[in-house]
């Protein structure tokens, strides 16, 4: 699940948003970045979404 993360968050935000959630509370946790654009944000050219928390 963390590579998955890693590699697209957007994506797996779309499958499970409560993983994401609790995977970018870790990072927070950790003091470190949220995952950064994922393989089809970079491809659409979308920025990511920022999150709350």
């Amino acid at each position: 699940m963390r590579r998955w993360y890693g590699a697209c968050r957007c994506c797996m935000n779309d499958a499970y948003p409560d993983v994401v959630a609790a995977l970018d509370a870790e990072r927070a946790a950790a003091k470190q970045p949220v995952s950064g654009p994922g393989i089809c944000e970079v491809a659409e050219g979308k920025a990511p979404e920022p999150t709350s928390g």
